[in-house]
């Protein structure tokens, strides 16, 4: 499925809303919800972030905090092998690189 940039940006602006829960939590029973084609739902209830999956790439709406971050880009990583195109953060501008980098939290502090 293709997706056109318009509708690409747009299902990102309406997704961000959905995911803009600004709360932290400890990771437990994560999983990936399909909530339309190539449009995800990843987390536990609590705290959630949006994923969006076009032939463009990847784009990933609120990684949350660091530990959630590294939670969303194993599944990211289970589920495509597109490259990680967007991070749309709502807080947390280290989070944001680890995600677009695949770092974890133990490299970055190499």
């Amino acid at each position: 499925m293709r997706l056109s940039s318009k509708k690409f940006m747009l299902i990102i602006t309406l997704l961000l809303g959905l995911f803009s829960v600004s709360l932290t939590s400890i990771a437990q029973d994560y999983s990936l919800t399909e909530v339309s084609d190539g449009i995800y739902s990843y987390g536990n209830g609590f705290i959630q972030t949006g994923i969006v999956v076009s032939d463009d790439g990847v784009a990933v709406l609120d990684p949350m905090n660091s530990a959630h971050a590294e939670l969303t880009l194993q599944a990211i990583q289970d589920m495509t092998d597109q490259p990680i195109r967007y991070v749309i953060p709502n807080r947390d501008e280290k989070v944001e690189n680890r995600v677009k980098t695949g770092m974890s939290r133990e490299q970055e502090n190499e």
